[in-house]
């Protein structure tokens, strides 16, 4: 009947029935009638036994409940005129816990409901409707509102052809750089079940990828809704089965580019032959797909048999508190704490190597170095007891850390347009530079950008650069070179038909009086009538013609 209903068998016993004999003298008459009756059970139907020993460590980790896998149904779409009829099957993809869920203390039956409440950003909070919100997104300085209609068109169609997978073509399997694989899972394309013509037919594209040592790329889109993506098609065969395994590949936005200085630029960072043979050493000895085990070869930390440490201590944690909810939290055990652990037998051959290496590579303290600060004395000044006139205060402490992005980040050397208020800080607080040719170089900037093309995408940051100008000009107590420009900008911009002299207004960015700043030669009244209603009788310059130097410097 079991073999009839294709079930298996599997014993559990305090002995081991299949070598009795050597359990003989511990058993009683019972027990050898009982082993002997299990025994042939067992030959019957080909089952397997297994003693509380043996059978201890396959139970002592937490396994997930196992549940029927279920396709997604799709195309595969060749060109034209070819769609085949596909199952995809995940087979890799991160498993995650549950996620917590707020309950009243002491009565877990009770669940929480949050409710959120929207407040103006004023003085007098006043409380908003849920309805009376939008949502938005910001865009330089400009909040881009989007109603509910609009995200729904928008989401509508995100640019593609449907759902499925639409072949755009081949490419040779060494061009897909293994550190292009990206996505959070992976998975098995499979020809639909009982469609004999897409079996064939999936079983030619296979076999002729494997055959040329080729890959598809593909577009790949869950449902209508869904957002396309890029991915590739690898041909796997076994013996049992064969299939198309999916992987998601990146777009050039995804991709992070970074410039590092090659390591055979300094002769110091070149290893020497005895360097590099006990390195090959070190791999040959830490090699983990033949590691002595109790006298027999294994091979460690396969995936398919090494389970997650942090899922194991939660579900430990959490039986534990369902049983004992009045206990603490019980200790790691042992066997979780080195699940990811460098097993002995492997750290016993690496050992001696180990030494040798740290005996090839001494390693010396280095003491940090000491970055004198920088208190406002210039190169050319000597002596420790000079006073400075910057009102900057000067750093506490020498930076030591340094991120990647000040690797690659390539100096500031002038005020460029893409930039320009952070370049413009940097440079003056760099103090390379004067200060007044910093500004000059902000000055032909602005003057660039109240110029470009792109109107008034390109005006607004001429503006921001202006307020940082003038709160630059305040800080180092000189606001005559700020006002010249400003009263450069109006004889250039000023009238009623002009945009950039209307923006001006609007954004009302003011000269410096004297209330502001003492050394000032403007009085505050001539400084609060500078942007008033004038008429110009005389002529306004022409802005001079764009030549190819200026459009490359906007690029």
């Amino acid at each position: 009947g079991m073999k009839n209903s294709d079930l298996s068998l599997t014993i559990v016993c305090p002995f081991d029935v299949q070598n009795i004999e050597d359990d003989a003298a511990k058993l009683s008459r019972s027990q050898k009638k009982a082993a002997e009756y299990v025994g042939k059970i067992l030959e019957a139907v080909g089952g397997d036994s297994y003693t509380f020993s043996q059978a201890m460590p396959a139970l002592i980790s937490y396994e997930k409940k196992r549940t029927r896998p279920t396709p997604w149904n799709a195309n595969l779409e060749i060109g034209r005129d070819i769609s085949i009829p596909i199952s995809s099957y995940i087979k890799v993809v991160e498993v995650k816990t549950k996620p917590w869920k707020q309950f009243v203390a002491k009565r877990t039956e009770a669940p929480v409901r949050c409710d959120t409440i929207y407040y103006r950003n004023d003085e007098k909070e006043t409380e908003l409707e849920r309805d009376s919100t939008v949502l938005a997104y910001r865009y330089g300085s400009t909040l881009v509102p989007f109603t509910d209609e609009n995200r729904a068109a928008m989401d509508g169609n995100k640019g593609g052809s449907g759902r499925g997978l639409q072949v755009l073509g081949f490419t040779d399997e060494s061009n897909i750089k293994r550190h292009y694989y990206m996505g959070d899972k992976t998975s098995y394309i499979v020809a639909r079940k009982g469609d004999n013509c897409a079996g064939a037919a999936l079983s030619a594209l296979i076999q002729a990828l494997k055959k040329s040592k080729m890959v598809a790329i593909v577009r790949y889109a869950f449902s209508d809704k869904s957002a396309p993506r890029m991915g590739f098609l690898s041909p796997r065969i076994k013996e049992r089965y064969e299939c198309l395994v999916f992987i998601q590949l990146p777009y050039m936005e995804d991709l992070r580019r970074f410039t590092f200085l090659p390591l055979d630029t300094n002769k110091d960072n070149v290893p020497t032959d005895m360097q590099l043979s006990l390195f090959d050493d070190l791999i040959a000895a830490m090699d983990l797909t033949a590691v002595d085990i109790n006298g027999e070869p294994e091979e460690l930390f396969k995936s398919s048999q090494t389970s997650n440490p942090y899922l194991q201590r939660f579900y430990q944690c959490v039986q534990h508190r369902a049983m004992h909810p009045k206990d603490p939290v019980p200790p790691i055990p042992q066997h979780i704490a080195d699940a990811i652990k460098t097993p002995k037998a492997v750290m016993a051959l690496a050992e001696p190597i180990l030494q040798k290496i740290a005996s090839q590579f001494p390693l010396e303290e280095v003491a940090p170095v000491k970055v004198p600060q920088d208190n406002g004395v210039g190169p050319n000044d000597h002596g420790k007891d000079q006073v400075t006139n910057s009102d900057e205060p000067a750093p506490k402490r020498a930076r030591t850390d340094v991120s990647m992005a000040d690797l690659v980040a390539t100096a500031t050397t002038k005020v460029d347009v893409v930039n320009p208020v952070e370049d413009f800080k940097k440079l003056v607080s760099s103090k390379e530079q004067s200060y007044s040719e910093v500004c000059h170089q902000l000055e032909e900037v602005i003057l660039k950008l109240f110029k470009d093309a792109l109107g008034r995408a390109a005006h607004g940051k001429a503006v921001r650069c202006l307020r940082a100008y003038r709160q630059s000009a305040l800080e180092k107590t000189s606001p005559d070179l700020f006002n010249t420009f400003l009263k450069k900008l109006k004889k250039l911009y000023s009238g009623d038909q002009d945009d950039v002299w209307n923006l001006l207004k609007k954004e009302a960015v003011p000269p410096i009086g004297k209330k502001e700043c003492e050394q000032s030669t403007w009085a505050d009244s001539e400084a609060e009538q500078f942007y008033a209603d004038e008429k110009h009788n005389a002529e306004k310059e022409p802005p001079p013609a764009k030549d190819e130097d200026d459009l490359l410097d906007m690029m």
